[in-house]
């Protein structure tokens, strides 16, 4: 265990990169475990977008201002680049207007 996080902190603190595990190297070279892990990486995108639609979006949005502020977050966000906290910060904003109208 020591080694693991000895390994993981290595990095960040400017020391040498991490050691290789022949292990991982050997399993990533195989098909069926590439193709495996892309299989679990398609369930876990699935589980979180359920997640996102179920609380989130049937809770969330539920007029058409708030899709379009929803809309507006994730175009700043994705086309535009503006940094996160810029868009948390406007669409906070958007919403207490979107609330007082």
């Amino acid at each position: 265990m020591r080694s693991v996080m000895k390994a993981s902190s290595a990095e960040p603190l400017g020391g040498a990169a991490p050691p290789r595990w022949p292990f991982w190297d050997d399993l990533r070279r195989q098909d069926w475990a590439r193709s495996a892990l892309h299989g679990v990486n398609a369930a876990v995108v699935g589980l979180l977008l359920a997640a996102l639609y179920n609380p989130v979006w049937t809770a969330g949005i539920t007029s058409a201002g708030d899709f379009a502020l929803a809309i507006a977050g994730f175009l700043l966000l994705f086309m535009w680049q503006t940094p996160p906290w810029l868009v948390v910060v406007l669409c906070a904003i958007g919403g207490g207007l979107i609330a007082a109208l």
